[in-house]
C-alpha cells in the first residue's frame, strides 16, 4: 500500500486500499496502525481534514476496528 506523507503534528503518513478497505496510519512516534472496513469516502475526508489527528480521534478510533501492526 502506498503511503502518502501528510502535514500534521501527530500523523506522518496515511495509506488506503479501496479494494480491501484497509487504512494505514503511521504516527509521528513511528507506530503503524491498521483500520478495517474504512470506505474511500472516509479516507477522503481524513485527507481533507484540517487536523488529521483530531479526525482520527473523533471519527476513526471508536468507529472502526484497528490494531497496531508496527
Amino acid at each position: 500500500m502506498e503511503m502518502q506523507p501528510v502535514e500534521s503534528s501527530n500523523v506522518a503518513e496515511i495509506g488506503h486500499d479501496p479494494e480491501t478497505q484497509k487504512l494505514h496510519i503511521r504516527f509521528k512516534d513511528g507506530s503503524l496502525h491498521e483500520y478495517s472496513d474504512v470506505p474511500a469516502e472516509t479516507h477522503e475526508e481524513l485527507m481533507m481534514a484540517d487536523s488529521k489527528g483530531r479526525y482520527v480521534h473523533e471519527n476513526l478510533k471508536d468507529r472502526f476496528d484497528h490494531a497496531r501492526i508496527e
